[in-house]
């Protein structure tokens, strides 16, 4: 057994060189060599009230943006650690942004958008419990396979960031970055307009994911075919 994880091992670490080298000649990175899907589910605390899923309208891999100056603002900022916030910086990463998100009919997670972008919203007395990302992808010029489940989790409990929104509101910004503890999902948030200020509530104005160039190439058997899985497996 150890020595066919071993040659697995081996193999997927020779297909990544390979890459590696050819995305260098043609000057490109690996993640632009997906169409990426993302999907957002929120639970709730009281478990009798099922989950909502949305689903990002376009996922953008960024190599070079001032994501890295946010990165360090918010560890600077206590949000949490700068050596973890440096360590983070250091990693052959990618990320993956999206902004606009849509409901999915729960009944049929296939079903096509709802006409307009939904309004994501968060706030210190809300009723949710955690957020959860599940991202999507296949190979540029494949339409006609589906799209594969990435095998990483990108959850953020309400108790931990609620204590930034603390932070955040006894600051009066009107915008910040909000990051889970090991720093895999990041959202940006925006104040209401017109909220009340000792219960402010926040947009989801953006959102990213944090992970490694690596685990671009780690699927598990989950496919967009059966999205309605995403909430049993959550």
């Amino acid at each position: 057994m150890l020595h066919m994880m071993s040659n697995r091992n081996t193999r997927k670490a020779a297909v990544m060189r390979r890459l590696k080298h050819r995305l260098e000649i043609q000057s490109q990175s690996l993640a632009e060599q997906f169409d990426f899907r993302m999907m957002v589910e929120f639970s709730f605390k009281d478990e009798k009230k099922p989950a909502v899923l949305y689903e990002a309208s376009q996922v953008f891999p960024v190599m070079t943006n001032n994501f890295e100056s946010n990165v360090m603002e918010g560890a600077k900022k206590s949000l949490y650690s700068l050596q973890s916030g440096e360590d983070l910086l250091k990693m052959d990463v990618v990320q993956l942004h999206a902004s606009h998100f849509y409901s999915v009919n729960p009944s049929n997670a296939t079903s096509s958008h709802t006409p307009h972008a939904t309004d994501l919203l968060i706030g210190l007395d809300s009723d949710i419990d955690r957020m959860q990302c599940s991202l999507y992808s296949r190979w540029k010029g494949d339409k006609d396979s589906s799209y594969k489940r990435i095998q990483q989790k990108f959850q953020f409990q309400s108790m931990a960031y609620n204590g930034q929104l603390q932070q955040i509101k006894a600051s009066q910004k009107p915008d910040a970055v909000l990051s889970n503890p090991e720093q895999t999902l990041f959202i940006y948030i925006r104040k209401q307009i017109g909220t009340n200020k000792y219960s402010p509530m926040y947009k989801l104005s953006g959102l990213c994911l944090f992970l490694p160039q690596s685990n671009l190439l780690n699927w598990d058997g989950f496919t967009s075919d059966n999205l309605s899985l995403f909430q049993q497996q959550s």
